[in-house]
């Protein structure tokens, strides 16, 4: 059970896991290309597990977190790090990468990205899922840090140009049928059409470049000044990205111009409730209270509450079925905020703090709070921001 949207759920899970807790796998097969596994490893990913070829002369090394290949045998490693990891590494022939993974390939939605390097590090190649996956980033990050030369050959990456799946990640932000959305544009993107920008959120993303604004300068003017523009303007754009957290906009905007709705997940919903509180009624108080926000649930990056909620059920199915994250905090914590917003007698009683949602929600974003208390049905809910991508 969960609010509708048209967004892909593995882009929401994607978005969701974040770069902290992102899987990696470096597979090697000579010693120099473990030496190298190592130098990444220390520089750029100390999560990475490393899986080397091992000797009498050189056993696995724990220090660096290694583990043998399975069957002693690359290519059977690099598959079983192609389905666990988001992002694996190989340090040996493109030919041998190519062949060991054909088989394993489903779809760019679930496939991790894929690195190529030569046991030099002289190339670091995006081979695979170099937009959704991000191998594109990953190389530019690896040929920065070696330092060596990244090898990409997606169109708009090769003519310096950000599709908008770039974009979107960006800013932390997803988007519907990602697949054919991402197709469009990015071909837009590639053969240099106009395609206006326009922001509409409390973000102050700077405008993209290649992107056409309706303001000089790094930042787009408000999306609102879009309505009123004449028709001869409009045609000259070929695409249209907003950039929105709303579930209304209104704005007047032609029906025939392909537009693609990118909505930043940088909001953070407190929320208190009362113990064993049904889920279905849990979900039908946020789409009221998201309702008077204006604000779309795919919004939403975290969840947060009081330590005394940790194991609500509740609480836990909403940010299991909407790709939230969910953090606590202890009485002691939202104690330093109480006096910042008015509370209820009964929930100091219960818990000893008299509001959760909204000290939950202030400590969380900073002090970036952005409503009121609702509060409906004994479940109290806040709405705050991340000022700045975390």
């Amino acid at each position: 059970m969960a609010l509708e949207t048209k967004v892909d759920a593995r882009f929401l899970e994607r978005m969701q896991r974040g770069e902290e807790n992102k899987r990696v796998a470096i597979v090697t097969i000579t010693q120099k290309a473990r030496d190298l596994g190592r130098k990444i490893k220390a520089k750029c990913f100390p999560q990475a597990r490393l899986y080397v070829r091992t000797t009498d002369q050189a056993p696995l090394d724990s220090h660096y977190d290694e583990y043998s290949q399975r069957q002693g045998r690359a290519v059977l490693s690099l598959q079983d790090a192609f389905q666990a990891a988001d992002l694996v590494i190989a340090i040996m022939a493109t030919g041998v990468v190519v062949r060991a993974l054909a088989p394993v390939i489903e779809d760019k939605m679930t496939d991790p990205a894929v690195l190529v390097l030569d046991e030099n590090g002289q190339h670091v190649i995006s081979l695979l899922a170099g937009h959704f996956g991000r191998a594109n980033h990953y190389a530019r990050l690896l040929a920065k840090e070696l330092p060596s030369q990244a090898v990409i050959t997606t169109a708009t990456d090769s003519q310096g140009r950000l599709g908008i799946d770039d974009l979107a990640f960006s800013y932390g932000a997803v988007y519907s049928d990602f697949k054919k959305q991402t197709r469009h544009f990015n071909l837009l993107v590639a053969e240099g059409a106009p395609i206006l920008y326009l922001n509409e959120t409390v973000f102050n993303f700077p405008s993209p470049p290649g992107y056409q604004t309706l303001a000089k300068g790094n930042c787009s003017e408000p999306a609102a000044k879009a309505s009123s523009l004449d028709p001869t303007t409009w045609a000259t754009y070929q695409g249209l990205v907003l950039v929105t957290n709303r579930q209304q906009n209104y704005l007047s905007l032609p029906k025939d111009l392909p537009l693609v709705e990118m909505i930043p997940r940088r909001y953070i919903l407190g929320i208190g409730c009362k113990k064993n509180t049904p889920y279905p009624l849990l979900l039908e108080e946020l789409e009221k209270f998201l309702q008077e926000e204006n604000l779309r649930w795919e919004s939403i990056k975290t969840v947060v509450s009081i330590d005394l909620k940790a194991e609500e059920e509740a609480i836990l199915q909403l940010a299991k079925d909407h790709y939230f994250n969910f953090k606590t905090f202890s009485k002691e914590d939202l104690l330093a905020f109480e006096s910042y917003y008015p509370g209820s007698d009964f929930v100091k009683k219960t818990v000893g703090v008299s509001s959760v949602s909204q000290t939950a929600a202030h400590l969380e974003s900073r002090g970036h709070v952005v409503s009121g208390r609702y509060a409906h049905n004994g479940v109290t809910f806040t709405l705050a921001y991340y000022q700045e991508e975390e």
